[in-house]
C-alpha cells in the first residue's frame, strides 16, 4: 500500500454527513504500524466489553491491529451520521455474524458493513437497505485460480475465465470472488451458495449485472454492485439490495478514526 503523510482535520471540526436513499459511503482507513500504535490506547477505550474480550482472544499481532483499526473505524464513522459518541454504540450479530446497530435506536436506521485486508480497513454505510455488504480481496497470481473456480463457480463463469489471456485470469477471478463475497455478506447466505449460485457479467464494469440461481430466491433487478481496484493489488466490491435497478451514488472518504479526513494516496481508490 502507498504510504502517505498529510495534515489532518480535527474531529471536532468535521461536518456531519447525510445519507439519502441511493447514497453509499465508503470510508477507508489505511493505517501504518507506528501511527496505529500511537492511537492504540484511544481506540481500545472505544470498545465495548465484549469487543475487548474478543480483542484479548486474538493471538497474532496483525490480527489484533486489524481488529482494533476496523472497530475504531466503524464506531467513529457511524458517529459522523448521528449524534452518538463513538464509544456509545452497541452492536449485535446476525445468524452468520453480520454486525448491525443494537443501540441506541437511530431513525431512519443506518446500515453498515466492514471488511479488511492487510493494513486497510473499510466501512460502508447506507440507508438504502439493510442488505449491504463490502469485501476486499488481494490479487495473488500464485494462487491456482482456475482450480478454485472449477470447484466453486458456476460453469458460465469458469468458461469466461478460461477464455481470457493467462495474465488476466488472476484479476478477473478476484473481481468475481469479491463481488460474490460482498453479496454473501449483504444477504447472510453461506459462502458456498453465494459462490455457486451467482453469475456476474463483467463485460461493462460500469454496469455490473448478476443472475441468481433459483435457490437464492433473488431478482437481479433488485441489486446494485460496485467494483473498485485499490492501488496495485486489492479489489473492493460493494453489494446493495435496493429493491429496484438504480445507480448508487457512491462516495469514497479516506480517514484516520478519531483524527480526521485525509486526501487519498496517489493511485488509490481508482475505478476498475
Amino acid at each position: 500500500m502507498t504510504k502517505f503523510r498529510t495534515r489532518i482535520r480535527a474531529t471536532e471540526d468535521l461536518p456531519g454527513f447525510s445519507l439519502h436513499d441511493q447514497d453509499v459511503h465508503l470510508w477507508f482507513y489505511l493505517y501504518q504500524g507506528r501511527e496505529l500504535a500511537e492511537l492504540q490506547e484511544d481506540y481500545f477505550r472505544l470498545l465495548s466489553p465484549d469487543e475487548k474480550a474478543r480483542y484479548a482472544q486474538l493471538k497474532l499481532p496483525e490480527r489484533r491491529r486489524q481488529y482494533l483499526a476496523t472497530r475504531a473505524l466503524c464506531r467513529w464513522v457511524l458517529s459522523r451520521y448521528a449524534p452518538v459518541r463513538p464509544a456509545d454504540w452497541r452492536f449485535q450479530s446476525g445468524p452468520r455474524g453480520k454486525p448491525s446497530i443494537a443501540a441506541p435506536a437511530i431513525s431512519p436506521p443506518i446500515w453498515f458493513n466492514l471488511s479488511r485486508a492487510g493494513d486497510l480497513s473499510v466501512c460502508v454505510v447506507s440507508r438504502a437497505s439493510e442488505f449491504v455488504g463490502v469485501d476486499i480481496e488481494t490479487i495473488d497470481p500464485t494462487v491456482p485460480h482456475l482450480d478454485i473456480a472449477d470447484s466453486f463457480f458456476p460453469p458460465a463463469e469458469v468458461d469466461a475465465l478460461r477464455s481470457l489471456a493467462p495474465e488476466r485470469i488472476s484479476e478477473e477471478f478476484v473481481c468475481r470472488w469479491t463481488l460474490k463475497e460482498s453479496f454473501v455478506k449483504a444477504r447472510e447466505v453461506d459462502l458456498g451458495s453465494g459462490l455457486a449460485h451467482t453469475t456476474f457479467d463483467l463485460s461493462d464494469p460500469r454496469d455490473i449485472s448478476v443472475s441468481f440461481a433459483e435457490a437464492l430466491n433473488e431478482q437481479s433487478a433488485n441489486w446494485c454492485f460496485e467494483l473498485r481496484r485499490l492501488a496495485d493489488t486489492c479489489v473492493l466490491a460493494v453489494a446493495v439490495r435496493t429493491g429496484r435497478r438504480a445507480a448508487l451514488r457512491l462516495r469514497t472518504i479516506n480517514c484516520i478514526p478519531e483524527q480526521g479526513i485525509l486526501p487519498f494516496p496517489v493511485a488509490f481508490g481508482a475505478s476498475r
